[in-house]
């Protein structure tokens, strides 16, 4: 053949890269001598036989060594073979053809072709060349073939190439090949060493291979193409053929790829050597079979799968990589396996496993003397891993597989787990591990499993762990355990499960266990339970179940699905059933359960005791239930907690028919019921509900129906109802279709009262249908739908007051209001007005409230919400809850309208709220304005603030609040002030800080007219929360003036937190006199220590005060006072003091006190108080102060040792007594005694001395807690000094009337112009909480007037005498002597009194004569009591005149009694007096007969002790229209005193009927003055009357 210029190119730099010639490439310069030409050609040839080269070269015309190309001359004519013939010639002749057959036919090969030409000078091609074996089958066909040829050596093929021909590969059984029959065997030669081959290696080229194996059950086929390889057929060394070549294309685009190694070689030398061995060719043990083969992602056929020599697993799918090598074991005549295999996406089959798996990887390692697999995939993703060993040698296999997760509908595949037939569902985790002898067919299985979860029909059991072992066919389960939380009907069974072992006879299909079962909250309380169950052949479960409370007994007949019961209860256990616990103690007798049925309850007994019921009301059930073909017969009792028994029987059959009557208690008062069942709310304490309650059901399957009847005469609870009824029909109880029909006659709620009240309503199909709720007041109908929330609603309420209950009480008296509402609640839609509703705020009315409201798609509009001048407007999104609300306030005085005292300020402000109510933000600008506390004016305060993250229900507890600006404003509209700060609410932690803020006192203006100017720089600090807290103020100022008094070096700092106050400086100058406090004060416990220092300080400081009129004098002070100690002294120079009311004067007052040991020595404490003089030393202890004394303002006073002297000092008593006190007190120990003498006194009014207590005694806890904290300091100190002298000491006091002592009263009530002198003396007394007074005191020329009539007191004595036993008298019980006299229509009328006051004895005389009765009863009832002159033929009797209205009078005092109390009593309360009271008089007419009636209103008030009262009456009278005499508005007014019980003096005057005066008086009426007695009580006869008005009593002790 010839070359072009790049493949020299080519072989030059190949020599060069190696640096020599090869065997196979031989070069020359210029020419090759002919007769070493065919030596070269031979060598050359058998080189590129042994070398795998499919060509060798001789080039002529390259230098040696350095490979340089130089070219030639010479020609191929010039080459002539041995014998002159040229070459070129001889290829071209028929001999050259024959000779190329005879070596095709001479190699053995069993071959046929059409035709053979030379190619070139070294290769020949060969038409059609087919290979067969001795049977005749082709074996290779070639179309084109080619094989090289030794022109010199022309008796041998070197190399010959098949191109795009086929080869068909076939094994059959011991690994006979169809390929090794294509050698002809000649039975002429002995099989002996072959020394040289006349046919060279066959090469295969882009052929088609068809591989076929027979040796296995099913026919092995593969088609390969593209197949190269090679075939050496050697009669010496026997076959070797390697083929390669691709299949089919996969899915993944892959290409299969497979390489095949047959060989059967002969073990013989290949030398001179081998002809003397004695084993010839021809010997088996010369042969050596090797079958490979290689695979590349080869899809794998069951057919092929038959490679792998395993019979429990089959490949069937996938794509095959790996080696696999099959020799033949001479010994045991079989042939093996080896290699290594890797399968990738398979599809294999498990002996034990139904169905294939697929999509395994797995590796197969084939070894002589073991086979191993290791396999894993995922079944429904879960994962599965597989091990496998066989040991070939004793065929053990040994199978491990592993699950994570698996399906349980995967484990349901294998054998066992199939043939049981078990349906569930759950993910299984386990290891499995089989141990098979297939030689002894003995198979043992073990394996452990676990599940978080598997449902067997739809019953989960959870956690579930088991340990199953399979041998000698038999299953055992062992420390098999699980969780069983399950609900049946509601009921809940969650048990945790243990089963020692469980043993099951796979040939025998019966089974034996034992379990137990601990409760994990179950409802029941059953702790443990323990039993036993056994599996029949028949598959019959039987069972016991042992426990405390219950035993009993079961039968499972699975295939029935039937289950039979039997129990019995040993003692009462707890069951939970719809979230209540029931106290049961059932009885079961073979209650058969039927799972298929559609009432699974067929028949049986159950006796049920039920006690300590959790349900309200039924305490206790006892119920006997019969089942008999699925139909219930059930009676019983139901106890009702609070007492009495319902009883319950009827039926339910089969088909689901109820009948049932119920009985209960004829009375049952639900408010009681309701206490006995633990409900306390409020007011069901007291409440009544007693009811009557009757109801009937019956039905068929769910729909049950039935009528009821409630009625409740009267009830109690927070308001009063009368005659509540309520009826209806249960139309279809499960789907709550009801009718309800209500009535109430009157509901009150405290005074309001709602009459006959009515419902009429429907629920159905989900919709309550309101007919109509109504009364006087309300009118409600519509429709609501419970599932969509749709409702449509139209509403009034008329004449109906709406008010809070907390103050200030706001009340909106309604006129009308209207709403109509349709739609859900986020998408409501409608108007709500209420015009005018009358609006007043603690009783005073404010204004009329107006609201216009309009709703659309469930945004509520404030269209119009208004109260005087303030206003509501916005909108409020239902759905989101969303509001963007605007209040705008203009009022100008607040504290007004609630009623504050001392307070005053008003308002202008704009407030807008946004967000939801629960986290709203509400910001805006407040504006105070008119503000002034007592008689100081406040300056306007202008506030721009944000309140973030509300909570409508924690108002101000929760979110930010931004006082974003805070300025104080004066009255010509400049800033005084201004500041700001934020916190968070909730977490309230406040660093505030002013420093140095400048404030001009003047530029106040009220402060500037009351004498404050200049200028004063305010610091101010606070951190920390409400709770807990640091705060400080700084004052200082060069110069200022207060109320006009000049101050300097003003330095003020103080500082406090909840525990603690701290004065670090309190300084100022005064006249360059300085005053000086500092220390600290500690409120709990409490502690203090304070220190004050004043250099001559000029006391007419004290001026500041705006009741001070003057104030002068010097002090000087240098005192601690601690709770440790107190040290220091007190000194006062010419102390002055005047108040501007005139009851105050000090004078000249000088003081030397020192501060020793936590006691006040008095060296010098005297000057002038009141026009007269004092003196007083001694000491006593320092005061010290409470834990409670900023609640009670009073001080802890220790002992008192004082000598006081007065002279005419002037004191007060209230408004009414003045007096000048005269005398010496000595305070030592526990006493006090002293002589006192009263001159220079008047009395002007009657004090109250007893109202303090009765006022204490009648006021409320808030009055009280208001008084408290409106008390003074000074007034706590007092009341302390008070109450400390009544509880420790010793009181006797002498006590004497001076001169001009007077009684001067101008008027008490209508009584004018009191007057008298006082005389007497005493001694007082007072020990163990008793006052006693010894002495007399008498009023000369005493006189008084009643509208300018005089009565005149002749005498009048008060006597305090010692009782017989020494002791004081009592200050109640005086003896009184007392005189008087007046005249009652002419007639003079004296009475005489004396006694004591507790039992007095009353003497009355009169100038005409009157009996003792008479003059009573004309003092009492101006009249006398029968002297009424009889008429002829008039009878004695109570039906006279007199009688007549005397009864009549009675009937209507009681009438008035009965119907007026309640009123009556309530306006005594509103007018603060102690009695009014309205009654009725008849009376008959002196000219007809006739009598008509009067109503009387008569009011009464205390003025002394309960004793002394003020009374007056109004008399309306009332006449018919034939009244011939018409009776004026009569008057009556008068003082009284109670002497005892039943009996009072009276002192008064009343208007007399015009006609019983002359007719020159032209007045109309005129008043009738009297001095008289009122009593009342019961006797025969008046004198048992007065028997028991002047009766002894026992002595009543003073109470405090």
């Amino acid at each position: 053949m010839s070359l072009n210029n790049n493949e020299i190119e080519n072989i030059i730099e190949y020599l060069k890269q190696n640096n020599s010639e090869t065997t196979w490439i031989e070069v020359k310069e210029n020419k090759i001598e002919v007769d070493k030409l065919g030596e070269t050609i031979s060598a050359i040839a058998n080189s590129c036989l042994l070398d795998d080269k499919d060509y060798g070269y001789i080039i002529i015309g390259i230098k040696d060594k350095t490979w340089e190309i130089l070219g030639t001359s010479n020609r191929l004519s010039e080459y002539h073979l041995k014998g002159g013939q040229e070459v070129k010639l001889y290829i071209s002749t028929k001999n050259f053809n024959s000779m190329l057959t005879s070596i095709l036919k001479s190699s053995g090969l069993n071959v046929e072709f059409k035709d053979v030409k030379l190619i070139g000078f070294n290769k020949i091609q060969i038409d059609n060349l087919k290979v067969k074996d001795m049977a005749g089958n082709v074996v290779i066909d070639g179309k084109r073939t080619t094989a090289g040829i030794s022109l010199l050596m022309p008796t041998r093929l070197n190399r010959i190439d098949v191109y795009n021909g086929t080869v068909n590969l076939e094994r059959r059984k011991n690994n006979d090949f169809n390929i090794f029959y294509v050698i002809k065997k000649d039975p002429k030669k002995k099989q002996t060493y072959d020394p040289t081959s006349r046919i060279g290696k066959l090469h295969i080229h882009n052929a088609t291979l068809n591989y076929t194996d027979t040796s296995f059950d099913k026919k092995i086929s593969k088609r390969l193409t593209k197949v190269n390889g090679r075939l050496e057929t050697a009669k010496s060394r026997g076959f070797s053929l390697v083929a390669k070549g691709s299949g089919n294309k996969n899915q993944d685009g892959t290409v299969e790829a497979v390489k095949i190694e047959l060989k059967q070689l002969l073990k013989s030398k290949q030398s001179i050597y081998s002809m003397f061995d004695k084993i010839k060719n021809s010997d088996e043990r010369r042969k050596e079979f090797r079958l490979n083969f290689s695979f590349e992602n080869v899809g794998i056929t069951e057919e092929l799968g038959q490679y792998v020599p395993l019979e429990m697993i089959k490949a069937k799918g996938g794509l095959l990589t790996g080696v696999l090598k099959l020799e033949n074991d001479k010994i045991k005549k079989t042939t093996q396996a080896l290699g290594s295999l890797k399968i990738k996406n398979g599809k294999l089959r498990y002996v034990d496993l139904d169905g294939d798996i697929d999509n395994v990887n797995a590796v197969i390692d084939l070894k002589k003397d073991r086979i191993m697999v290791n396999a894993d995939t995922k079944l429904n993703e879960s994962p599965v891993t597989l091990a496998l060993t066989y040991l070939v040698q004793n065929q053990k296999l040994n199978l491990k597989l592993v699950t994570d997760k698996l399906p349980f509908e995967q484990v349901a595949r294998y054998k066992i787990i199939k043939d049981s037939k078990i349906k569930a569902e759950g993910l299984v985790t386990g290891n499995l591990e089989v141990n098979a002898d297939t030689k002894n067919k003995k198979t043992t299985l073990n394996g452990k499993f676990s599940s978080d979860n598997i449902k067997i029909s739809n019953y989960n059991f959870q956690n579930i762990k088991t340990n199953m072992k399979i041998a000698d066919e038999k299953l055992t389960l062992t420390d098999t355990a699980f969780l069983f939380d399950q609900e049946f009907s509601g009921f809940r069974i969650n048990e945790d499960v243990k089963i020692g072992k469980f043993v099951y006879d796979l040939k025998k299909k019966t089974g034996t266990g034992d379990y137990v079962l601990n409760n994990l909250g179950s409802d029941f309380n059953i702790k443990t339970i323990t039993g036993n169950a056994q599996i029949s052949a028949k598959n019959i479960i039987t069972g016991t179940v042992r426990s405390k409370a219950l035993n009993g007994n079961y039968v499972v007949n699975p295939k029935a699905q039937t289950v039979v019961v039997n129990a019995r209860s040993n003692s009462y256990f707890t069951v939970n059933y719809g979230g209540k616990n029931y106290t049961i103690n059932p009885d079961v007798d073979n209650l058969v359960v039927k799972f298929n049925e559609k009432n699974v309850l067929r028949s049986g007994h159950i006796n049920a005791k039920i006690k300590d019921l959790s349900m309200p009301f039924v305490n206790t059930v006892n119920a006997k239930i019969r089942i008999h073909n699925g139909n219930y017969s059930i009676s019983g009792t139901a106890g009702i907690k609070g007492g009495g028994m319902v009883n319950i029987s009827g039926i339910t059959t089969s088909d689901m028919k109820h009948s049932y009557s119920l009985k209960l208690p004829k009375n049952v008062d639900i408010a009681k019921l309701l206490r006995a069942n633990g409900y306390n709310f409020k007011g069901l304490d007291k409440a009544k509900l007693p009811a009557t309650l009757t109801a009937k059901i019956s039905g068929n399957g769910n729909k049950i129906s039935g009528t009821y009847n409630l009625y409740s005469p009267y009830g109690e609870y927070l308001g009063e109802y009368e005659k509540l009824n309520a009826s209806g029909k249960i139309n279809d109880l499960a789907n709550l279709d009801i009718t309800i029909n209500t009535n109430v006659d009157e509901l009150w709620f405290g005074y309001q009262r709602l009459k006959n009240v009515s419902g009429n309503l429907r629920i159905k199909d989900n919709i309550v249908n309101i007919t109509s709720i109504q009364n006087e007041n309300l009118n409600a109908s519509g429709k609501f739908n419970i599932k969509t929330g749709k409702m449509d609603i139209n509403a009034g309420l008329k004449d109906y007051v709406l008010y809070n209950t907390s103050g200030p009480k706001i009340n909106l008296k309604v006129g009308t209001l209207d709403a109509n509402l349709s739609g859900t609640v986020d998408k409501l839609s409608g108007a709500i007005t209420m015009p005018s509703a009358i609006t007043s705020i603690n009783s005073n009315y404010v204004g009329d409230t107006n609201a216009k409201i309009s709703i659309k798609d469930g945004v509520v509009n404030f269209d119009n919400v208004t109260l005087r001048e303030n206003s509501l407007y916005g909108t409020y999104d239902l759905k989101t809850g969303i509001s963007d609300i605007g209040i705008s306030l203009n009022e100008p005085d607040i504290p007004k309208l609630l009623k504050m005292k001392d307070l005053t300020f008003g308002t202008k402000s704009d407030l807008s709220l946004k967000g939801d109510l629960n986290n709203f933000n509400l910001a805006g600008q407040v504006i105070l304005g008119n503000m002034s506390f007592k008689t100081y004016r406040i300056p306007h305060v202008v506030a721009e603030l944000e309140y973030s993250n509300g909570d409508i229900d924690k108002l101000f507890k929760y979110g930010t609040f931004n006082l974003q600006k805070l300025k104080f404003i004066g009255d010509n509209q400049e800033t005084l002030f201004e500041t700001n700060t934020k916190f968070d609410l909730a977490n309230v932690d406040i660093d505030y800080r002013i420093e140095k803020q400048k404030f001009s006192l003047d530029s106040v203006q009220d402060l500037k007219d009351k004498g404050y100017s200049g200028d004063i720089d305010f610091g101010f600090m606070y951190r920390g929360s409400f709770e807990n807290f640091v705060t400080g103020v700084q004052i200082k100022s060069d110069e200022i003036k207060l109320s006009g008094f000049p101050v300097k070096n003003v330095d003020i700092d103080l500082q406090a937190n909840e525990k603690n106050l701290n004065i670090g400086q309190f300084y100022l100058e005064y006249e360059d006199n300085p005053l000086l406090v500092n220390g600290y004060v500690q409120f709990s416990p409490i502690k203090y220590n304070v220190s004050m220092l004043a250099k001559d300080f000029n006391l007419d400081f004290l001026g500041l005060n705006k009741d001070v009129e003057q104030a002068s004098g010097i002090a000087n002070i240098d005192a601690v006072i601690s709770s440790e100690s107190t040290t220091g002294h007190i000194l006062l120079d010419k102390f002055n003091y005047k108040t501007k009311d005139k009851l105050t004067l000090v004078d000249n007052v000088n003081a030397n006190i020192d501060l020793k040991n936590n006691k006040l020595v008095v060296n010098r404490l005297d000057g002038g108080y009141n026009g007269g003089t004092f003196k007083v030393t001694g000491d006593l202890d320092v005061p010290t102060i409470p834990a409670d004394f900023m609640k009670t303002k009073r001080l802890e006073l220790g002992k008192f040792e004082l000598n006081a002297n007065l002279n005419n000092v002037g004191l007060h008593y209230g408004k009414g007594i003045d007096f000048a006190l005269t005398g010496d007190a000595v305070f030592t120990e526990n006493r006090l005694f002293g002589n006192f003498v009263v001159d220079n006194a008047e009395i002007r009014e009657l004090p109250n001395f007893g109202g303090t207590d009765s006022e204490s005694k009648t006021a409320s806890a808030e009055q009280k807690a208001k008084k408290q904290q409106e008390k003074t300091i000074v007034e706590g100190i007092v009341e302390e000094v008070i109450d400390k002298i009544l509880k420790q000491y010793t009181v006797n006091l002498n006590v004497r009337t001076g001169n001009h002592v007077k009684i001067n009263i101008p008027n008490v009530s209508i009584v004018r112009n009191i007057k008298g002198t006082v005389k007497g003396a005493s001694e007082i007394t007072y020990t163990n909480k008793e006052i006693g007074i010894d002495g007399e005191y008498m009023i000369t020329r005493g006189s008084f007037s009643v509208n300018g009539n005089d009565f005149k007191i002749d005498g009048a004595e008060i006597r305090f005498t010692p009782s017989t036993n020494g002791t004081a008298s009592s200050i109640s019980n005086p003896f009184v002597i007392f005189d008087a006299s007046t005249i009652v229509n002419g007639d003079r009328i004296d009475i005489n009194v004396s006694g004591n006051i507790n039992s007095p004895e009353i003497k009355f005389s009169s100038s005409s004569g009157k009996t003792r009765e008479e003059i009573i009863s004309q003092l009492a009832f101006n009249t006398v009591v029968g002297n009424t002159p009889k008429k002829p033929g008039e009878k004695n009797g109570e039906n006279s005149a007199d009688g007549l209205v005397v009864a009549g009078s009675l009937v209507n005092t009681a009438l008035n009694e009965l119907i007026f109390s309640s009123v009556t009593g309530k306006i005594r309360d509103i007018l603060k007096v102690s009695k009014f009271s309205v009654s009725t008089n008849l009376k008959q007419s002196d000219k007809t007969g006739k009598y008509s009636a009067a109503t009387t209103l008569t009011i009464q008030d205390n003025l002394y002790k309960d004793k002394l009262f003020w009374n007056a009456s109004v008399k309306f009278p009332y006449q018919n229209s034939n009244s011939e005499e018409k009776d004026p508005i009569g008057y009556n007014a008068w003082l009284s005193y109670n002497v005892t019980n039943g009996l009072d003096l009276r002192v008064g005057g009343e208007s007399i009927n015009k006609s019983r005066v002359s007719t020159n008086m032209n007045n109309g009426s005129r008043i009738n003055y009297y001095f008289g007695i009122d009593f009342s009580t019961r006797a025969d006869t008046f004198g048992d009357i007065l028997r028991k008005i002047f009766r002894k009593k026992k002595l009543e002790t003073l109470k405090k």
